[in-house]
């Protein structure tokens, strides 16, 4: 087993782990049943990643260490056609193969061509295509001649079939690939997100990972950069807004500000040490530097409002205002 396939694996176990803990963060009804689906979704994933005997390669490349999974976002009711074919029942000898109903509809395959019927056994959507997904957020992703668009549930194109690839719609948005470029477009068919990406992840609390010329940045749903695309690896935002970055083999830590950090503490009693050029310092939560970055060494604040600080080989305590707590300078701050 290589290094890319451990790696892509172990991503999706932390992205996990992430998902968890903001389940249990909110106290948002939907908000947590949203998140719930999203790791069930990653759990298969795990599940077929251990199950699938085709070569590594092909898995990294659905695994990508960039975008963890291409379908995160997706609704749990979007599935595979190997999970359709499981939970499939011979229910009618017309068809080779009928899903199970879900919300009136059930998937169908006949002359390995899909559509959907109701439970009438009337045609709702035409048996004419090479896939079809379940319907989320109204709309069904298909697939015809190697293309992709959206039908409706009144068997019309929604959106034209024109896409080299398409992911179901989470919310307004759907990442589509054209001319191996990536972006989103709005459930009218209007390009929300500029299709110009190498590679883009689906959104997450309104920002999303994007790639170009193999670097790394981040958009928000406006299309606006937050960050600019010129890493070689960027981690998502942690708790504190802080995410771990390589550039040119150099690592730190960049704010939504886009500052750059060599290091970071934790936000304590309002403030996070911080280190740049070997001198560390403290910022408020906005980014913006609270306590200058003069000292060689430093801790983070405690739940007191102090915090101890070297400088030329001696230890003292300051305050938040950067005050010491007295006046001596000790070699050892205990």
């Amino acid at each position: 087993m290589n290094n890319t396939f451990i790696d892509n694996f172990l991503d999706i176990v932390d992205m996990i782990e992430y998902l968890e803990r903001k389940k249990e963060e909110s106290k948002n009804k939907a908000v947590k049943e949203e998140l719930e689906r999203q790791i069930r979704y990653l759990e298969r994933q795990l599940r077929d990643m251990n199950d699938l005997e085709i070569p590594k390669e092909e898995i990294s490349n659905d695994f990508d260490k960039f975008t963890f999974d291409k379908h995160i976002n997706n609704d749990i009711e979007i599935t595979t056609s190997q999970e359709n074919d499981n939970d499939s029942t011979e229910t009618n000898s017309q068809y080779e193969k009928i899903d199970d109903f879900k919300n009136g509809l059930a998937k169908v395959k006949l002359n390995n061509k899909y559509g959907f019927v109701d439970k009438n056994d009337n045609l709702v959507i035409e048996i004419i295509y090479d896939e079809i997904s379940d319907f989320c957020e109204g709309l069904a992703r298909v697939k015809l001649n190697n293309k992709y668009g959206f039908v409706d549930k009144d068997n019309n194109i929604a959106i034209e079939i024109i896409y080299d690839d398409a992911n179901d719609f989470f919310g307004t948005l759907a990442k589509v690939r054209l001319n191996n470029k990536w972006g989103f477009i709005d459930k009218n068919g209007n390009i929300v997100i500029e299709i110009i990406y190498d590679d883009i992840s689906d959104f997450f609390e309104g920002v999303a990972k994007i790639r170009i010329n193999d670097k790394l940045g981040y958009i928000n749903k406006a299309g606006k950069i937050l960050i600019e695309p010129i890493f070689d690896e960027i981690s998502n935002f942690d708790e504190h807004d802080f995410m771990r970055v390589n550039l040119n083999n150099k690592h730190g830590f960049i704010d939504k500000n886009s500052n750059f950090y060599d290091d970071v503490g934790d936000f304590i009693n309002g403030l996070a040490r911080v280190k740049i050029n070997d001198k560390w310092g403290f910022i408020n939560p906005n980014g913006s530097i609270a306590i200058a970055l003069q000292y060689d060494e430093a801790g983070d604040f405690n739940y007191q409002g102090l915090a101890k600080v070297k400088i030329n080989d001696k230890w003292g305590i300051i305050d938040k205002s950067g005050k010491f707590y007295n006046e001596k300078l000790y070699y050892n701050p205990y």
